[in-house]
């Protein structure tokens, strides 16, 4: 099985759009994105589409994501799942050049 590029966005409030993000993660080479309306304030347990995601990559696999806070509540949930992510041979890439 060849390396596949998975997207995830977040937004939220409904009062935002996913459209921008999707659009960048598709034109980034994204097969598939996964997309929720959910605050930040929501662990990351209970976001489905981010454990969908995190679900659907395999080793060799890359995460992108449009900015790297999509990924995290705070900085330390966002380290952390970064070093998960190393760790299960995932590759990450945001699009806003962090």
């Amino acid at each position: 099985m060849s390396a596949r590029s998975i997207g995830y966005s977040r937004i939220s409030t409904a009062h935002q759009s996913l459209d921008a993000q999707v659009a960048l993660l598709k034109a980034a080479g994204c097969s598939v994105v996964f997309s929720e309306v959910i605050s930040t304030r929501t662990k990351e347990s209970e976001r489905p589409q981010l454990q969908a995601a995190l679900n659907a990559l395999v080793e060799g696999d890359e995460l992108v994501l449009s900015h790297l806070d999509r990924l995290g509540r705070d900085q330390r949930s966002v380290i952390n799942r970064l070093h998960d992510l190393q760790e299960r041979g995932i590759h990450i890439r945001t699009l806003d050049g962090l």
